[in-house]
């Protein structure tokens, strides 16, 4: 073909399936693409599958939702791997990653819900020690404030529970580091601190509760140094 008219188009039932433009694109499932190689599909379908066929179902999809675009590793049986969906914001610049930052100061930045690791926890650790028969469950426990970066998978943590508004005891199955992070310090009416990252969320007594505009420095302060971020899970 010559002029502005496309170098080869592949139809079926009339429609095409296959396209290369007269500037050099590929189109598929698509008439006009916009790259060198540009796969059109619907929200239901995997756009580019590379699949090794001596490995069972182990594969790379990419593929998009209705919203974000999305690829997937899946292991030997199909199952995912690694789900990256790009509904957030995660950067790799520089040799630094971030996630939820488009600038990362750090090997890892993340912005997330979490406080500092010299955060105190009233937590309870089970003792190394055989049950008797006069032990009740309090005995078998130490209960004290532990720093949250020194805390060990397996210790139960003061927790409240939002349904029945008690407090009880949440086993930590493991502890993140969520790397450098800017952080503030927030001051209760009754002069106790923690330094926490915006987006950690609190609860408080409604009927305490400053209109943002009463806010001043002496209630919460941006710390200048980054500091490190934990968050149990």
């Amino acid at each position: 073909e010559t002029g502005d008219q496309d170098i080869l188009v592949a139809s079926a039932s009339g429609s095409p399936k296959f396209v290369v433009t007269n500037s050099g694109n590929v189109g598929i499932g698509t008439t006009g693409p916009g790259a060198r190689l540009e796969v059109a599909f619907p929200n239901t379908m995997v756009g580019f599958r590379l699949r090794n066929t001596t490995v069972n179902q182990a594969s790379v999809d990419i593929t998009t939702g209705s919203d974000h675009g999305r690829i997937i590793l899946r292991n030997s049986s199909g199952g995912t791997g690694i789900n990256l969906i790009a509904s957030g914001d995660s950067y790799f610049m520089n040799g630094n990653v971030g996630i939820g930052t488009t600038s990362p100061l750090a090997n890892l930045h993340v912005v997330g819900q979490c406080v500092t690791g010299d955060t105190l926890l009233p937590i309870r650790r089970r003792r190394k020690r055989k049950k008797s028969d006069d032990d009740s469950d309090d005995d078998l426990w130490d209960y004290f404030f532990c720093r949250i970066d020194q805390v060990l998978p397996g210790d139960e943590v003061l927790t409240l529970n939002e349904v029945t508004g008690a407090l009880t005891y949440s086993k930590i199955n493991k502890l993140m580091d969520m790397g450098i992070q800017d952080v503030y310090e927030i001051t209760t009416k009754s002069g106790h601190t923690i330094t926490t990252t915006k987006e950690h969320p609190y609860l408080v007594l409604i009927d305490q509760v400053k209109p943002q505009n009463q806010l001043d420095q002496s209630s919460i302060n941006q710390i200048s140094n980054s500091q490190g971020g934990y968050q149990h899970a």
